[in-house]
């Protein structure tokens, strides 16, 4: 058994070396940061600690978005005062908790299923890159998508674990990476409610505790009150100064609640509708085609099997034992869906401006970063049993395929078009289908005709087909 870990524990390391030298390769090709104010928001609680005063360059000092890489970035603004070799170290925290998925990967594959080396090294490397997310970025997203993955890690662990004492320990762990999650950024609010559910889950069909639940109960309330008070303060004394004004702080819980009544009192008329379909569709056609279409299966096959726990559990009948990689994959799923609901309420008002207003479509049209670090952990449920008797149905197949299609369809006849006729050039915000597209064009000078989006849905149709 300690050969078996080993070797899993080489393998991983090895995939996780081969994706972090890869990003460094590719941050060396970005001097300085870009994104603002997402970067300079993630860095910026370690900056002050650090002694650096960053009033100046704040310029959104309005935008809370989250201080997860507070330790990396408090010792990289500490010891190194070269801005732009500094840039290159907080690009490799990204780049190290990014490929932590790679690492988790393969650990599962190999210590829970037994998969090959060879293979586990090829899911860990698939999986890391399958994930959305800007290539070279000190934002959020790196640490909700390590943490993500972390908090499965140990969910998987923990039901396997019959030892007391680590039972206790991982429990703890699982609250403390819950909680630490809502540091990264206020949509990690979601995984609170979905780890609840797959714990309550767990539990209806099998009968046992996945979680010490003293402990857990324990962990969890004074990492949040202790979380919650860190973002409290980071928000009054960094972001902006609460003390002078009323407004609600982008980015918080208020403003997501704030943001949702306001939207909801016009989802219902004739442009909110509309508006609701766009932002659906796209998000939809977009993660079919950036996930080659494994990830709408994965959906439908993740689904099936939590309805049909369902209709067993109502009509009193024996519940046909699932495999525990089930429960972080539905994790995901509902993830997936529940974030793609919510931000086609939440960014509703930009979705209706492109019909009213004329305007270009926002990034929330095809916002595949805002739920992507879900994707990942599908992708491994999907590759680790990709052979198996019965994964495969025939219907799901065509009904994926028709899912892309028809959302492919609305979106070009409702926004696509109509933007293209007006001149607008950036519909597609974040190049998602770039690579798929064979427009060999620049982020920067994108050529958005029909054949772009075309190319890359055919292209990721037939390549769903010949996995």
């Amino acid at each position: 058994m300690g050969k078996k870990i080993n070797q899993s524990t080489l393998i991983g390391l090895f995939s996780f070396i081969s994706i972090f030298v890869f990003q460094i390769i590719l941050n060396t090709n970005i001097p300085c940061m870009r994104s603002l104010p997402d970067e300079i928001g993630a860095v910026a609680l370690g900056a002050k600690f650090a002694g650096l005063d960053w009033s100046y360059v704040l310029v959104h000092p309005a935008y809370y978005y989250g201080s997860a890489s507070f330790p990396f970035a408090y010792l990289v603004f500490k010891l190194i005062h070269d801005p732009m070799i500094q840039y290159q170290f907080l690009l490799a925290v990204a780049a190290l908790v990014r490929s932590v998925s790679a690492f988790v990967a393969v650990k599962i594959s190999m210590d829970f299923y037994q998969v090959s080396a060879c293979n586990a090294f090829i899911y860990g490397v698939i999986c890391t890159l399958i994930t959305p997310t800007r290539a070279c970025n000190i934002d959020n997203e790196p640490f909700l998508i390590c943490i993500c993955w972390v908090m499965l890690y140990f969910f998987m662990i923990l039901c396997k674990e019959e030892n007391t004492l680590k039972k206790k320990w991982y429990s703890f762990w699982l609250a403390f990476f819950l909680v630490y999650a809502q540091f990264a950024h206020t949509r990690a609010f979601l995984f609170i409610v979905l780890l609840l559910f797959i714990l309550v889950l767990y539990y209806a069909t099998t009968n046992k505790k996945v979680v010490d639940v003293p402990v857990f109960i324990i962990s969890f309330g004074a990492c949040y009150w202790i979380c919650k008070r860190a973002i409290s303060w980071c928000t009054l004394n960094i972001f902006t100064d609460q003390s002078n004004t009323t407004e609600i702080i982008p980015n918080t819980v208020n403003s997501l609640i704030y943001n949702t009544i306001e939207n909801i009192k016009i989802v219902f008329s004739i442009e909110g509708i509309n508006g609701f379909l766009d932002l659906l569709f796209s998000n939809l056609w977009i993660s079919g085609v950036f996930g080659f279409g494994i990830i709408i299966y994965s959906l439908f096959v993740v689904y099936k099997k939590f309805f049909s726990i369902v209709k067993s559990k109502m009509l009193h009948r024996k519940i046909l034992a699932e495999d525990d990689l089930f429960y972080p994959a539905l994790f995901c799923a509902a993830g997936i869906l529940a974030t793609v609901a919510a931000l086609s309420i939440t960014w509703l008002s930009t979705a209706i401006a492109v019909h009213i207003e004329g305007i270009a479509p926002s990034r929330a049209h095809f916002y595949l970063r805002y739920y992507g670090c879900y994707f990942g952990i599908l992708a491994l449920y999907f590759l680790i049993h990709h052979y198996d008797e019965g994964f495969y149905i025939i219907k799901y197949i065509f009904i994926t395929i028709i899912v892309i299609k028809l959302s492919a369809s609305y979106c070009i006849f409702s926004f696509i078009n109509p933007a293209q006729l007006s001149g607008h050039k950036n519909i597609d915000w974040f190049g998602y289908f770039a690579p798929f597209s064979f427009s060999g064009s620049s982020w920067s000078d994108p050529h958005h005709d029909i054949g772009y989006f075309f190319r890359a849905t055919v292209l990721s149709i037939i390549l769903f087909l010949l996995s």
